[in-house]
């Protein structure tokens, strides 16, 4: 480990919590793009997602007596999830259909339209 983690232990904490948003939010990402059926994008994606989530767990569990860490590492994921669901909203990735029934189609279709849709 270099030593200037050793001298400021929550540089490490940083850099965990900062993997572990980059991991959670590729993997959010990553889940999105399989249901829109983007197979090797999804692969790619994932393939990253993990070897940043190998780098952050392996430092947790070779210092488990910092309990800091396991607070960035949990933190990350929090913020991670929401981060992952920001940008999948950014790309706006596909297309969404919504199929309404209704015995007022008229009404309906008025109210949808009114909508901008």
């Amino acid at each position: 480990m270099p030593e200037f983690i050793i001298e400021y232990p929550y540089i490490l904490a940083l850099f965990i919590f900062l993997a572990r948003v980059a991991d959670v939010s590729l993997g959010t990402f990553r889940t999105i793009v399989i249901f829109r059926g983007y197979k090797l994008l999804a692969s790619l994606i994932g393939f990253f997602e993990i070897i940043i989530w190998l780098i952050a767990a392996g430092q947790v569990f070779k210092n488990l007596d910092q309990w800091h860490l396991a607070l960035s590492y949990s933190a990350g994921f929090a913020t991670g999830i929401y981060v992952g669901m920001w940008i999948e909203n950014r790309f706006a990735i596909g297309n969404e259909l919504i199929r309404c029934i209704s015995f007022n189609r008229d009404i309906l279709a008025k109210k949808i339209r009114d909508e901008g849709f």
